[in-house]
This record gives C-alpha cells, sequence and structure tokens, in this order.
C-alpha cells in the first residue's frame, strides 16, 4: 500500500470513530407533520366531551418509538346576556392527554363591551407511539350541566412527531 491509501483509510477510520459522517455510517431521526381544520360551528350543549376536530397521525415502522406534540386551538363565542363556563382538552384515542384541560369563561358585563369569542388553545406531548395510525382530537364541553350552551365558531390540531427524542 501506498502513503496516500494509508492516510485516507486513517482519516476515514478516525472520522468513523468520532461520529463526522452520520449519512451512511447512522439512520437520521425521521419526523413528520399532520393537521386538520373544522370551520363549521358547533354547538356544545354537555359537559361530555363533544369531539371538534381531529386528525390520523400515521407512525412509520422505524423499529422506534415516537413522542408527538399537538396543539389545539378554538374560537368560542356564547349567546350575549349570560355567562359560559367551558373546558377544552387534546384527546389521544379518546382519553384526555394529561395536562391539556383549559378552563375558560365567557362572560357578559353590564355596561362594558365584551368580546363575543375568545381563542382558546391547549398543547401537549403524547410519548411511545408504535408504528400504525394514532387518532388525536381536540374536544369541548360545558363545565357544570346547568351553564348555558355555547358555540365553537373554528377549531384546528396541529401534529409533529419525531423519533427523535423531543
Amino acid at each position: 500500500m501506498n502513503a496516500k491509501t494509508m492516510c485516507s483509510i486513517s482519516v476515514l477510520t478516525v472520522a468513523l470513530t468520532l461520529g463526522a459522517i452520520p449519512g451512511w455510517a447512522q439512520v437520521p431521526p425521521q419526523s413528520g407533520v399532520d393537521g386538520g381544520h373544522n370551520g363549521a360551528s358547533q354547538a356544545i350543549v354537555s359537559t361530555n366531551l363533544q369531539e371538534l376536530t381531529f386528525t390520523s397521525t400515521t407512525i412509520p415502522d422505524t423499529d422506534s418509538l415516537w413522542a408527538c406534540v399537538a396543539t389545539c386551538s378554538v374560537q368560542a363565542g356564547f349567546p350575549g346576556g349570560v355567562d359560559v363556563d367551558g373546558r377544552l382538552v387534546l384527546a389521544h384515542e379518546g382519553g384526555v392527554v394529561v395536562g391539556t384541560e383549559r378552563k375558560f369563561e365567557l362572560n357578559d358585563n353590564r355596561g362594558i363591551e365584551d368580546p363575543e369569542v375568545i381563542e382558546v388553545s391547549t398543547t401537549g406531548m403524547v410519548n411511545n407511539f408504535g408504528a400504525g395510525t394514532h387518532r388525536l382530537s381536540c374536544r369541548a364541553a360545558k363545565t357544570e350541566a346547568p351553564d348555558p350552551n355555547f358555540t365553537i365558531q373554528r377549531s384546528s390540531i396541529t401534529v409533529s412527531c419525531s423519533d427523535h427524542h423531543l
């Protein structure tokens, strides 16, 4: 072997050892973004969580578990002259994602020009998604049964997933 070949082999060995050639030496992290929206008004008439919008996120088979971060945003409106209490959550396969419940109030104060709508959002992370399709959704409900009904005028959900630890 000549000196040039020996030098090339030495440089390649050091580069691989130090991880300086990640392109073919290791598999890069994978990720994806998904989402959904609903522009139709939906009446919220119960304390049971009602689905507003959803997305089905497909996780490829990468032999690793994925983590997904999702944000749900809604525009809540109410009939004038009443006070409304509601809640918004992010759900995975029907179960509430821990830490994503947001309570909100719509108040009609006499003599004050109160807004007729408010924007409410929540964000949460779900870990350990395996390969397959997973349903994430935004859901809303009245806080208590005697509360007046209210309307969700628009809703959206955005999901970002990765097999790299977030």
